[in-house]
């Protein structure tokens, strides 16, 4: 048992690292520690203590919904700032933007094989909903500066 367990803890970080330098290198840049956010930070040194796939996804998920929460509250602050009449269209994109961000997270487990790919894909989600909320909240305050 503990051998699969440390099989599946090590491929899972051998594919951590894979997603973590394909994205370093498509933005031609390496992505030090320091640039990791706090819920990334969080979710990776609740994941070192745990042992199982499920403890190591639960790990990610606590850090997602903290996420989202923080997405949502950007998403309302962009609403609030924007004129009603503008709104819908916010309304639409971001949906778009929900759709989008969960088929490309949803590729790491419908290509790859194993369950070592979940924890990649709770990755990809985090990561992307905090994307989404500098977003927002950039051009939010582009708004807000005016033309």
């Amino acid at each position: 048992m503990r051998s699969v367990v440390l099989t599946v803890t090590l491929a899972a970080s051998v594919g951590l690292l894979a997603l973590g330098a394909r994205e370093a290198q498509a933005r031609g840049s390496s992505a030090p520690k320091a640039e990791q956010s706090a819920f990334t930070k969080a979710a990776i040194a609740c994941a070192e203590k745990v042992r199982t796939t499920a403890d190591t996804r639960a790990c990610w998920s606590s850090q997602i919904d903290k996420a989202q929460k923080e997405l949502d509250r950007e998403y309302q602050r962009f609403l609030k700032a924007i004129p009603p009449d503008k709104q819908k269209d916010v309304g639409s994109a971001q949906e778009a933007w929900r759709r989008y961000s969960s088929s490309e997270c949803d590729l790491y487990v419908s290509v790859f094989e194993g369950t070592m790919w979940l924890p990649v894909s709770d990755q990809c989600v985090l990561r992307k909903v905090e994307e989404r909320t500098r977003e927002l909240a950039e051009m939010r305050r582009e708004y807000e500066a005016g033309p």
